[in-house]
């Protein structure tokens, strides 16, 4: 009979560290399933460099506009077929020279800011041309890579279209200003960038050029933490974001 209950015993305390071990597993789980769902709701919201969040109502958090325009700057001296915004004003730290989406070759940016530059092959021939210049000065580029952009306009220097990401219960609303718009006989594309609020501080372009019968999509942006507030604590993560941005882009226009 004592033979049989430490028997008893020994199964009790195997069980109870199975059951134990099980447990652990369901909550090590569960925990980096909130992990995940945290960084997925920051990746998809901040991917394009967005700014401000609500959470749960669904709603739309406004962004005061700015009371004084200052674009980026750039050189005066422009590629055809290129109009830029007016000169950089005083105290105006941005870069001296943007993304330029008019020129092949992108000058150096200078320090303070992370320069990215990628570009793929999405197709040939004159029809694809047509159709996707069309797409990219829609801002199908980004509508395509999930996210929604108002007015469905094309983009034109100075306009201010508001770009919002949804990503579980997250709205968020980026303020932008369109900076520089390319066109030439084999150059499409426009340049725009970041206004106060958003976690990251830069400017994006998005570029379509010919290489012989080929159509080759390139992205341009420069990127620095936001100047002040909470999101420059987030900004490793909103650099992993930025990267899976555009991956999706690159794809948005095959």
């Amino acid at each position: 009979m004592p033979r049989r209950r430490a028997r008893s015993r020994g199964e009790c305390r195997a069980r109870l560290t199975r059951a134990w071990h099980h447990h652990g597993m369901r909550s090590r789980r569960a925990h980096r399933s909130g992990i995940r769902v945290i960084v997925a709701c920051v990746a998809l919201a901040s991917a394009a460099q967005l700014t401000g969040c609500t959470v749960g109502s669904g709603a739309v958090a406004e962004v005061a506009p700015e009371t004084t325009s200052t674009p980026s700057g750039r050189h005066s001296a422009g590629t055809a077929g290129s109009r830029r915004m007016g000169a950089r004003t005083a105290g105006d730290d941005r870069p001296a020279v943007g993304t330029r989406p008019g020129e092949p070759r992108w000058p150096a940016t200078g320090a303070g800011y992370r320069r990215s530059e990628i570009s793929a092959t999405i197709g040939s021939g004159d029809a694809l041309w047509e159709r996707a210049t069309t797409d990219l000065m829609r801002w199908r580029v980004k509508t395509r890579s999930g996210f929604r952009v108002t007015p469905d306009a094309v983009a034109r220097p100075g306009a201010r279209p508001v770009i919002v990401a949804r990503a579980l219960g997250c709205s968020i609303r980026e303020p932008v200003e369109v900076t520089e718009v390319a066109r030439t006989l084999g150059r499409v594309g426009f340049a725009y960038r970041t206004l106060p609020g958003h976690p990251v501080d830069g400017e994006e372009a998005f570029i379509l050029h010919r290489a012989g019968d080929a159509v080759v999509l390139t992205v341009r942006s420069l990127t620095r933490p936001a100047r002040s507030g909470l999101w420059r604590f987030a900004y490793p993560l909103l650099r992993v974001a930025q990267l899976e941005a555009r991956r999706r882009y690159l794809r948005a226009l095959r």
